[in-house]
């Protein structure tokens, strides 16, 4: 039994979230997987974060959403970009 039972994002549904999000956050779709792990390196190097998810999301008490969100830990300020 796998953990990711949540709604599968669909074309239309990502569309809708970074329409919505446009005044906070930069979306770029790369598809080439090389080209896109090095635009995230370079990303995360200049002191960038990244959010990054994958099909379904996790469901339950404890789920971290099948969701990530990636930094440099030693950069200042990075503790708190959840605020």
């Amino acid at each position: 039994l796998s953990p990711y039972l949540g709604p599968m994002p669909t074309d239309v549904s990502m569309k809708e979230a970074t329409e919505w999000a446009s005044p906070w956050i930069e979306v770029d779709t790369i598809r080439d997987e090389k080209e896109r792990i090095d635009m995230m390196v370079e990303e995360i190097a200049s002191g960038g974060v990244i959010a990054l998810y994958g099909g379904r999301s996790e469901l339950g008490p404890r789920a971290l959403g099948h969701r990530s969100i990636l930094a440099d830990p030693r950069k200042k300020g990075i503790g708190s970009i959840h605020q």
